[in-house]
This record gives structure tokens, sequence and C-alpha cells, in this order.
């Protein structure tokens, strides 16, 4: 045991040097390649031999350990060699057993390759097995899953005796036989819409029954087609009777007044003024008859609008026509009927004779009136006009959008062209054409295709009866505009595919307003991408264009008034007529715009004016012949002042700058030339002197010389005595009096000028008297003091 052990702790050492020896050969060698991890057997080993040196104390150096180490190792190197030479015998036997076990194994080799052989072709047999065990399978899963594709194609396309019966037979008068004949569409609907598999409508008993289930869709939408287009005949023929025979409700008045009193605005118009519209008892019962055939007919909207215009589009589009063409009278003369009520209310509040004031203006001279009658008009009168214009189009668009709601629900125009195409049965027959009605707006054109111009014929007869009720029309018009865009526009922001479920007022009026009760209307299914108020906004943007170019005659027209205007012949002018035009048609515009917001149009109109009215009255000054021209320009510019002032445009701060300063030059100018040189031989004297001085010579030698002598200026001096200055100061007072006109007040403002003019000028005397003439006591008869008491008593006794 001992042995053994010293042999393999040897072995271990030996084998520990030759690491050493190879570490020393190969030294450039990475430490992690030559690092090998001792063995449990091996690390027992070393501890044995350290436990042995341990007890031998003798082994204290190396020399010693290493000569013992190489001992044992040839002790363990000889044991090994005859260990080896006496297994010699062992290993023969050994070698013979394995070329026994190599036969034998070769043996069992061919015995298996005849067993795989015969496994071979069992298994080719039950490879045969298998696949006709596989086919017998396939055919038995065909055989089951044709059988139920047919039972699954027989229960599509087999119509339900029920449902078969109402598209034949069916009641389309009554709210429960459309609900049926609805049902009984959609469940055909489903049937040919079945969606097939690949080759399945090859097949011709599919082929057959599909060609039945067309032959039936037809055959309803013949019958559909027809009911829908007799119940638009009936019920044309119906609102046409109502409308041409004027066929009125039970009632002992035979016109119905729509009423909204005011309050007049001042002056001889004053006091209450009631303004009507008068509507006929007929228009509001054709209203009323035409929102209730409307509801009836909405009935039938899910098989016109959804299912008709899928299935049949020959058939949807001769319904569109029928409706169109049957449609048109009746809104054609409810239009016309509102229009001519308009035209009437508006002619009974601008006839002549309606108040004094209007009588006395009436008074006014021709030449403004012949251009404009803006004399028959007051502020108040135009606000009852705008609140008829109001009602006026009110009914005309309630009317066009309860109409419009009604297409647009009817005929399906708010569905996506998807869901319209979406049938795959869907037939383009030989007798199918355009559809000039595709789109709601087209609808709408072809339906009102002559209110445009019925409108436009109000405007003209407006502009003749009144050009000046061209404001309020423009305003109402641009106003509703506005309204109409800004409507639009909101509603397409909220509108989205996920709202369109939702349900919508038709119409939000009641009967009040002449259209009658049609709240039951409802709209479904509103996209902001399919139904905009496009009609209504390009209606009413078209009729604001028109207007606008109705007013832009007016000011036309107000134009050559003032271009065309005459001197007045008179001795007092006054305010020219074109004056009293403008002011007038600024105080109207005042009223109409105060609370629009078409003030761009109105300060243009205001701009040309009065750059015309200022050119004209100058033209007109200068060719005035009774009264000075500064008087002239002096009197309009300051009523032009004043009615600028109080229109109180921005755009017009240049102008009513540039009337102003007209103003106060006409006022300088007048005072010079009314005044002309008073005390001329004194003011003469002066201003010698004042040449004198401006020529070199001294303030103290002009005093010697003959002509600016003392005793001569003495002498001017005593022809101006205080009340020969007053007598001359009466005079020129008279003389303002016969220029300036009394309405316009202007003479304490041209007197007060007057009286500072003459006080300067009498100031630079007495400064020239102090100058030239000192210590000579020479002085004017009159003081500064009695000047002013002078010009403030003579201002008195007016």
């Amino acid at each position: 045991m001992s042995t053994v052990g010293t042999g393999g702790d040897e072995d271990s050492v030996g084998g520990d040097e030759k690491s050493g020896d190879k570490d020393k050969s190969d030294v450039n060698a990475p430490v992690t390649d030559s690092y090998r991890s001792l063995t449990k057997r091996e690390e027992d080993d070393i501890r044995q031999f350290l436990d042995e040196l341990d007890e031998e104390s003798t082994l204290l150096n190396a020399a010693q350990l290493t000569e013992r180490l190489q001992e044992q190792l040839a002790h363990i190197e000889g044991t090994n060699v005859h260990s080896i030479m006496s297994s010699e015998s062992q290993v023969l036997s050994l070698m013979t057993t394995l070329d026994s076990a190599i036969e034998r194994a070769e043996l069992l080799e061919k015995q298996l390759n005849i067993y795989y052989s015969f496994l071979e072709e069992v298994e080719d047999a039950m490879s045969t097995l298998r696949d006709h065990d596989q086919l017998i399978q396939t055919t038995v899963d065909n055989r089951a899953n044709l059988l139920n594709v047919l039972e699954k194609l027989v229960d599509r396309l087999d119509v339900d005796p029920k449902y078969f019966h109402v598209l034949m037979k069916g009641d389309l008068s009554t709210s429960d036989g459309i609900a049926r004949c609805i049902e009984a569409a959609g469940y055909l609907d489903r049937l040919l819409n079945s969606e097939f598999k690949e080759g399945e409508e090859h097949l011709q008993a599919v082929d057959e029954r599909m060609q039945e289930l067309r032959n039936l869709r037809d055959s309803f939408a013949t019958k559909l087609s027809g009911f829908v287009n007799d119940a638009m005949l009936r019920y044309a023929s119906q609102l046409g009777f109502v409308v041409n025979t004027g066929i009125s409700m039970p009632s002992s008045d035979t016109m119905s007044t729509i009423s909204n009193n005011q309050s007049g605005v001042g002056g001889g118009g004053g006091g209450s003024r009631k303004t009507s519209m008068m509507i006929t008892s007929s228009f509001r019962v054709a209203s009323d008859l035409y929102a209730v055939q409307r509801t009836d007919l909405l009935q039938l909207t899910p098989l016109v609008g959804n299912w008709l215009q899928a299935n049949r589009k020959d058939l949807y589009i001769g319904i569109k026509r029928m409706y169109i063409e049957k449609s048109q009278n009746f809104f054609k003369r409810q239009i016309q009927e509102v229009l001519k009520c308009t035209q009437d209310s508006v002619a009974n509040l601008v006839r002549p004779g309606k108040s004094k004031e209007i009588q006395r203006l009436e008074n006014m001279p021709s030449d403004v009136g012949s251009v404009m009658s803006l004399h028959n008009l007051d502020s108040n009168l135009l606000t009852q006009v705008e609140s008829i214009f109001d009602s006026c189009f009110d009914k005309i668009l309630t009317l066009i959008r309860t109409e419009q709601a009604f297409l647009n629900q009817f005929f399906g125009f708010h569905l996506n062209a998807s869901q319209i195409e979406k049938s795959h049965n869907t037939v383009m027959y030989k007798n199918y054409k355009g559809d000039e009605l595709s789109t709601l707006f087209d609808c709408m054109v072809h339906l009102f295709d002559s209110v445009e111009q019925d409108v436009l014929n109000l405007i003209t007869h407006c502009e003749q009866l009144q050009s000046i009720l061209i404001m309020p029309l423009l305003i109402t018009i641009s106003r509703i505009t506005e309204n109409e865009i800004t409507l639009t526009s909101s509603s397409s922001s909220l509108s989205s595919p996920s709202q369109q479920t939702t349900t919508t007022n038709l119409d939000n009026s009641n009967s009040s307003n002449g259209i009658g009760n049609t709240s039951q209307l409802r709209l479904e299914s509103q996209d902001s991408d399919k139904i905009p108020m496009t009609y209504i906004a390009n209606f009413l943007s078209r009729l604001t264009i028109e207007t606008k170019r109705a007013f832009n005659r007016l000011v036309e027209r107000l134009i050559i008034s003032f271009k065309t205007s005459k001197p007045c012949k008179k001795v007092r002018c006054g305010v020219l007529s074109m004056v009293r035009t403008y002011i007038e048609f600024a105080e109207c515009s005042m009223t109409v715009f105060s609370k629009s917001s078409r003030l761009v149009d109105l300060e243009r109109a205001h701009r040309e004016l009065v750059r015309c009215l200022m050119t004209e009255i100058d033209r007109v000054a200068s060719r005035s012949v009774k009264t000075p021209g500064e008087v002239v320009q002096l009197e309009n510019y300051h009523r032009l002042c004043d009615i600028l002032r109080r229109l109180k445009m921005s755009s017009l701060d240049d102008y009513r700058q540039d009337a102003k300063n007209r103003y106060t030059l006409a006022l300088q100018e007048y005072t010079k030339t009314c005044m002309g040189r008073p005390l001329e031989k004194l003011a003469s004297f002066f201003e010698n002197v004042q040449s004198a001085l401006d020529a070199g010579v001294r303030s103290e030698v002009v005093s010697y010389q003959f002509a600016f002598s003392k005793q001569e200026l003495r002498k001017v001096i005593k022809e101006y005595p205080g009340k020969e200055v007053k007598h001359g100061l009466e005079s020129l007072c008279k003389k303002v009096e016969k220029h300036l006109s009394d309405e316009e007040n202007l003479f304490p403002v041209v007197w007060r000028s007057i009286q500072t003019e003459f006080i300067t000028q009498c100031l630079r005397f007495s400064n020239l008297i102090q100058q030239c003439y000192p210590d000579s006591g020479i002085q004017l008869e009159f003081t500064i003091t009695d000047l002013q008491n002078y010009f403030t008593e003579i201002a008195c006794s007016r």
C-alpha cells in the first residue's frame, strides 16, 4: 500500500516535473493553456506525501527530497514494466475474443438484412392499405361537404313564402304594409347579394335561381316605382288644386297677417307703426298639405332612397325626374306668393301720403327726388322694411331647407357611394340614361330653377320703387348668407362618420311662419362631406352679388346727381340739395348698417360719394352768382363735417379732416372777402408806413416824411370816429345776414371770425403808432374795448 502510494506520489511529482519542463520549453504560451487542476486522487497523494515528510524529520532539504523522489520514480517504472510483460497472455486472449465477437456480429447483420427485406414487403402492403383507407375517408368527407354546401346554397337561394307573397302582393298604402315590404326587400337583397364560393355561380341551378330572384326584384321594383309615381302625381294634383283655387281653411278671415309692431323713431313719422306681411291662407294650407305629403313619402325612404337606388338605378332616376317635374310648379307658386306679399307690404309702407313727415318731405326740390326718392323714407320705415325682408327670406329659405332635407333623406343622397353600389346584381338597363340629377345640388337647381330670377325681380322692383330700399335688402341677404355659411362650416366640422345615425329636424319653424308643421320630417345619417348646404349658400351668394350691384348702381346714380347739380339761384343758397341727399343717405345707412358686418361696402360707397361731393361743392360754389362761393363752401362743408363726424368711420378720417380744412379755409376767405378793407384810408396809410419800414426806413424817421407826418395821421384818424366804425359794422352785419342761411346758424361763427380779424387789424394800427409816433399822444378814436362792445351789441340786437 505504501509502495503504491509512493508510486502515485512519485508519478504525480514526475508529472509536475514534466509539466514544469513543458512550461520551461514554452515560455510564451498563455498561462490558461498550461494550467490543469489536480484531480481528487492526485490531491490526496500529494497530501499523503506531505504528511510523510512531516513524520521524517531527516528530510529537511530539497536535495535529499529530490534524490528520494527519483529513487521512487525509478522503482515505479520498473514495477510497471514487469506488470506489462506479465499481462501479454491476457492481451492475446482479449484479441481472440474480439475476433469471435466480430464474426458473430456479421452473422447477426445478415439475419437482420433478411428480416428487413420481409419488413419492406409488409410496409408496402400497409402503405397500400393506408392510401386506400384515406381515399375512402376523403370520399366520405367530400360527400358530406357537398351535401352541406348544397344545403346552405339551397337555404341561401330559397325564398321564404311569406316574403315572396309580400313582394308580389304587398300593400304599400299602409304603414304596416310598408314595414313588411321593407323587411321583404331587405330579405331579397340579402339573397341577391349572397357570397358564393368560387365556381358556385357557374352552376346551372344557381344561375336559374338567381335569375328568378332578379325577376322577383324587378317585379317588386316596378310595382314600387309605379306606386311612388302615382302618389307623386296625386300629391302634385292636390297641391296644384289648393294653390290654383286659393282654397282656405275654415275661417272668417281670408288673409293671415304676420305682424310686427315697431315704435317710430322721432320726427313727423313717429308713433306706433305696424309692419305687416300678408300671407294668403291658401299658402298656409298648401304648406301644411306639403308637410303631410312629405311625411307620408318618407315612410318609403328605405325602399326608394336605399333599396331601389341600389337595385334599379333606372327606376330610381325616373322617380327623381317625376318628382322634380311635378313639384316645380308648387314651389314656384309658393315662392312667388311670398315675394308678391313682400312687394305689396313694402309698397304699402313707402307709398306717399303715409305720414306728415313724408308729406313735408315730398315738397323738397324735384331735382333730388328725380334721381332717388330718399325723402319718402325715414329710418323707422327702413327698419320696418328690413323686418319685412327678413320675414320674406325666412319663409323662402325655410321652404328650401325643408325640401332639401326631404330630398336628401328620401332619395338617399346622404349614403356613401360604396353603400349605393354595394349590390353585385345592379343592372344597367337599355333605357338607362345618364343621371343629370345625381347630386342633391343638381336636384335643388332643377327644382328651384326660377327662384333666383323671381328674387332678382324683387330686387329690381325695390330698386324701381325706392332705390334706398336696396340697403336694407343688401343687409338682410348678407346677414342670412353669413349665417348660412357659418352654419354650414360648423356642421361640417362637427360631423364625423361615427355620427351618421344622428337625426336632425328638417324644420324648426312652427305654423305661424306659413310653412306648416314639418317637425315630423327628420333627416338621418347626415354626412358633412355629402350634405353641405351648398345650394342655399350658392343661391344666397349670387343674390348678395346682385344686391351689391344694385347698391353700386344706387351709388353711381347719386354720383351722377351730384355731378349734374346746378348752382342755386337764391340769394341765400344754404345747404345744397346734393348735400341734403348725401346726408339722408348717410343717416339711412347708419340706421340700416348699424348692426351689420358689411361695413366694407358702405365705407367704399361713402368714400366715393364724399370725394365726389367735395369736388362738386367747389364746382357749384365757383359758379354761384347771388351767393358768394365762400358762403356756399362754408355752409355745405359745415354740414358735411357734421355728418362725417356722426358716421364714426375710421376710413373717412382723411375726408373728415379735409372737409374741416376746407371749411376753415372758406371761413377765412369769406371773412376777408366780407370785410373787404374796413377803415380803408387808415388801412392804406399804415400799409404805406409798413412798406417804408420794410424798405429800411427807421421808425423814428418815418414821422418826418411828408406823406407819413403826424398831421396826415391825425387827419386820417379823425375820419373814423367810434360812431362811424359802429355804423360800418352794422352794415357789415346786414351783409353777412343776407348771405348766410338760417338753418345752419353760422352767423355767430362768422361774426366772431370778423371780430377777431377786425380787432387784430386795429391792434396792428396801434402798434405802428407806438412804434413810429412815440410820445405824440396820437391814438385811434376808439379803443379795443369799444370795438368788442360794438360787436357784442350788434350781435345781441339781431
